[in-house]
């Protein structure tokens, strides 16, 4: 098919027989007289099957190519090898829902003048591999959603991509979903401004190896769900990440259900965070964590920080700051392993105006055999059940707890039939019907 390039914003030049799909060879005898008009250009053709385009450098000097194949859901195959790029070309959702897409000739030595290829493979279910050693992304700042949703992805070839651009980079979402997808090199991005990595490589959960040696991260605030439900993956090398202007990281290791060791950096600073909810919850490999985590005062959120993390039995506390966190609940429930933990540096001790909450913070813990909890003068304290499913525990020292308004229980049935505690005078007679303290343990006063 010819296509007159001063015509080319007309849809009617492709109407196809009712039967069968079809096959385009496109070639331009005229160059494209308003780039604008190229949008969306073949969007919704549902018969458009094959596309391939030649003698691009005589007419093609500027065209839009974004949403250009939006929803052709029986285009399998594609060949832009001859394109030869002038001017600006747009690609922002280019291949969007193509869920038949199977081929993708992107090999041109050219340097991509857009700035965003956002969804530009999105939902392309049915895609295999790609082939981008020799697309040139300098000037390209938004990525979010790039491959997000090609669930049969199994490698991806990025080892051209070199983020220079000047301005905040964006990569949110950019795996997200892409079910299949085994190793991931991205070693060769060296993205100076990235600014955000919400949920990149979430429900990645083939992923068994990821290089991420030169990611600068200094300028980066969100991270949360960065490697959510990555079931393979059992390391995770994230020594080059700077941390310091991070606000939130919730559940950015939530479900990654093999990982068993996290190498962290000296500049993994969290001093900024304002979230970090659930950011190892359901580690269910993870049996150490020896790094010094540090939280800084912005954190008023801990809930589910390492719960179901079912083989974990050491956590390094040292630095952790806990003067403004009113939310605990959660914070360790069903660590079926953990037999010591030292939270004696944990600062119960929020405002006047706040509740501090602990509800089912230590619950399910079954090898848990002693606690100090020994700072905390909250207005008022919610314990419920703050200990239930504990059967090993049987040395508890909350001596500085004045107060529980909320009249929950600490222990339930299945408690130790023998333990001490350490708890206020005052407490324990106002409320020893609520707390539910074994009958046999030793009840010594502070």
């Amino acid at each position: 098919m010819i296509i007159d390039g001063e015509k080319m914003g007309s849809k009617s030049e492709f109407k196809f027989p009712k039967k069968g799909n079809h096959t385009v060879y496109i070639k331009f005898n005229k160059a494209v007289s308003s780039p604008s008009e190229t949008t969306s250009f073949f969007s919704n053709m549902i018969k458009l099957y094959s596309v391939t385009f030649s003698d691009f450098d005589e007419y093609l000097s500027d065209i839009n190519f974004e949403s250009l194949f939006y929803q052709c859901t029986n285009l399998s195959s594609v060949d832009l090898s001859k394109l030869s790029i002038k001017s600006n070309y747009k690609m922002k959702q280019m291949f969007y829902g193509c869920s038949n897409l199977i081929y993708v000739n992107l090999n041109f030595n050219q340097v991509i003048k857009s700035t965003s290829i956002e969804y530009m493979f999105f939902n392309c279910i049915k895609l295999t591999s790609i082939d981008m050693r020799k697309f040139n992304v300098s000037l390209i700042y938004r990525f979010n959603y790039m491959f997000a949703g090609c669930n049969k992805l199994k490698t991806v070839n990025l080892n051209s991509f070199e983020l220079l651009y000047k301005s905040d980079i964006y990569i949110d979402h950019m795996f997200h979903n892409c079910l299949c997808l085994e190793y991931l090199d991205l070693s060769s991005f060296n993205p100076y401004k990235l600014k955000s990595m919400n949920s990149v490589f979430y429900n990645c959960r083939s992923l068994t190896s990821i290089k991420l040696e030169n990611f600068s991260t200094n300028k980066v605030t969100d991270m949360e769900y960065l490697f959510f439900n990555c079931t393979s993956l059992k390391f995770i090398d994230i020594s080059s990440f700077h941390t310091e202007v991070v606000i939130k990281m919730n559940s950015m290791f939530e479900s990654c259900t093999s990982l068993t060791s996290i190498l962290f950096g000296d500049a993994f600073i969290t001093n900024k965070i304002s979230n970090i909810s659930a950011m190892f919850s359901r580690c269910h490999s993870l049996k150490y964590m020896n790094y010094p985590l540090s939280i800084g005062t912005n954190i008023k959120n801990l809930d589910n920080f390492f719960s179901y993390c079912y083989s974990l039995t050491y956590v390094n506390f040292t630095n952790f700051d806990t003067s403004n966190v009113n939310n605990y609940n959660y914070m360790f429930v069903n660590c079926y392993s953990l037999k010591n933990i030292d939270i004696s540096n944990f600062k119960f001790t929020a405002s006047a105006s706040n509740t501090i909450e602990t509800k089912y913070m230590f619950f399910g813990c079954y090898s848990l055999t002693s606690l100090n909890i020994i700072s905390y003068e909250p207005k008022s304290f919610i314990y419920n059940g703050m200990f239930f499913d504990c059967p090993n525990l049987i040395y508890l020292n909350i001596s500085c707890a004045k107060n529980n308004y909320n009249y929950v229980a600490l222990f339930n049935n299945n408690a130790s039939n023998h333990g001490t505690i350490i708890i206020n005078e005052n407490l324990y007679n106002n409320h020893k019907n609520y707390l539910k303290i074994p009958g046999n343990w030793t009840i010594y006063y502070s």
